[in-house]
């Protein structure tokens, strides 16, 4: 995988991607820290895909254990950087 006109190999290890369009990293912790996200959004930098997926099969309620991730895209002036940002709303319950 190239990522900024360098090649990267043992970086990247995802756990599932979808279609090149969501991915999933799986874990089975006891609680999500804020390494595990940076993980995960590290992997939406460098592949370029919008969507990721954070579960932990650990959680109590599947629900209480996943956490989705967006890419938003904003192109600052004269920067062209994409932030990333965790998606306001969660699945619902129902």
């Amino acid at each position: 995988m190239l990522y900024n006109g360098e090649q990267v190999r043992d970086g990247f290890k995802a756990d599932v991607i979808v279609a090149r369009q969501l991915i999933l990293e799986i874990k089975s912790i006891a609680a999500i820290l804020a390494a595990h996200e940076m993980q995960l959004r590290t992997y939406l930098r460098v592949s370029g895909i919008r969507i990721g997926l954070l579960l932990n099969f650990n959680a109590p309620c599947l629900m209480d254990g996943l956490r989705r991730y967006v890419v938003q895209v904003r192109h600052r002036q004269g920067s062209g950087t994409t932030p990333l940002a965790p998606s306001a709303s969660s699945p619902s319950r129902g």
